[in-house]
């Protein structure tokens, strides 16, 4: 997504190299596919939306967590779901 901006002209270089280092600082956690994959795969099936996506939600829901996003697509039809209180517009934050 950085490097999509970047091409857009939506941010130079430099910033987007500041984001990229920026992420490198964020500390991963992993988490088992087994327990996101069913509550994924509900979500998918109720929002007609694509599995790929929906893990992140299910993870989102599962720590309690936002889902930011700059997928409009995506943010709209999620935000229509009951795990709205989980999606997060990126320019909203």
């Amino acid at each position: 997504m950085v490097c999509k901006r970047v091409r857009r002209g939506e941010i130079t270089v430099r910033e987007g190299d500041r984001v990229v280092a920026l992420l490198g600082r964020v500390p991963v956690r992993r988490h088992r596919h087994g327990d996101v994959l069913v509550p994924a795969v509900a979500i998918a099936h109720n929002t007609r939306h694509a599995l790929y996506d929906c893990l992140y939600l299910a993870l989102a829901v599962i720590l309690d967590a936002p889902l930011v996003t700059a997928d409009a697509r995506l943010f709209r039809a999620l935000r229509i779901t009951g795990a709205r209180q989980h999606v997060v517009w990126v320019d909203d934050l």
